[in-house]
């Protein structure tokens, strides 16, 4: 049987990097210039595709127009009046909020400019229509029709 070597003893100290080599800063350069490109490339990106509605097409936040827009494309995709209540509870919250968005837009523009009177006007009587379960008849496809042929003049 042999004896085995004795292990040896750890180093007194760690050992340290050759004076002068960097191994990290080979790729920091590269590093930089990928991000700051893809960066420059998104907000080309952005810049191009961004929406006639967007901040970067140039509309700010006091844009009546963008707000009435706004309102009308929430609205367009509510069901009619009688079928927001039916479905699911997550799809009734869901339709009854866009509701109340809708509205808040068509408020918000008619603070900024009159001519989205008649478009708050329809909007809150749609909402007093859900609020009080109101949403079956004439009348209530009446009401719906109105914020449509408002729309059809705001949207874009």
């Amino acid at each position: 049987m042999t004896v085995p070597a004795p292990v040896p003893p750890p180093p007194s100290h760690p050992p340290t990097p050759a004076a002068g080599s960097r191994p990290s800063a080979r790729w920091r350069a590269p590093l930089i210039t990928a991000v700051v490109a893809g960066g420059a490339g998104v907000g080309l990106g952005w810049l191009l595709w961004a929406g006639g509605d967007s901040a970067a097409a140039g509309t700010g936040l006091g844009d009546a127009r963008a707000d009435a827009a706004g309102a009308c494309q929430a609205f367009r995709r509510v069901p009619e009046l009688s079928a927001v209540y039916g479905g699911s509870d997550s799809a009734f919250e869901a339709r009854y909020n866009r509701v109340g968005a809708a509205s808040a837009l068509a408020h918000s523009a008619a603070e900024l400019d009159d001519r989205y009177d008649d478009l708050d006007t329809a909007m809150q009587n749609i909402v007093s229509r859900l609020q009080t379960n109101d949403v079956k008849g004439a009348e209530a496809v009446a009401a719906r029709k109105k914020v449509h042929t408002l729309c059809a003049t705001y949207d874009d």
